[in-house]
């Protein structure tokens, strides 16, 4: 505001389309992308554990993002995953991910269960397609 000397700026708010077209758009960039590197570990290396978290809990946020278009914490998006149960998504992964962020595991930990990401993206692209309205 000292910059615009007192004057508020207006900000459209970006409608539901928009936004969820800015989500699609990032799957691309963010997750889709990493996803074959990511796949091919056969160990995780330190430059690798914070992608790997972030792989894992990204369909976490995209669900939480898509149905309530706001932004709020891992914890939250994990917690509104157990409500809405999206179908194929396995929840053990995401929640040691989540246990990874808040120091309870290791990256490691969540790296030993093995987790199929490519089944954890389309099982989360599967149910923002059927959400889509």
């Amino acid at each position: 505001m000292p910059l615009l000397k007192g004057v508020k700026p207006s900000f459209r708010r970006p409608t539901k389309d928009e936004i969820h077209q800015e989500q699609i758009q990032s799957i691309e960039r963010s997750w889709k992308s990493r996803l074959p590197e990511l796949s091919r570990l056969t160990t995780l290396e330190p430059k690798d554990r914070k992608p790997y978290i972030r792989a894992i809990l990204y369909a976490a946020r995209l669900i939480y993002t898509w149905d309530n278009l706001a932004v709020d914490s891992n914890d939250r998006a994990v917690e509104y995953l157990h409500q809405v149960q999206p179908p194929g998504l396995d929840l053990k992964p995401i929640d040691m991910a989540l246990a990874c962020r808040n120091e309870k595991c290791t990256a490691e930990d969540v790296f030993a269960l093995r987790v199929d990401l490519s089944r954890q993206y389309e099982s989360a692209i599967s149910y923002i397609s059927v959400n889509r309205s």
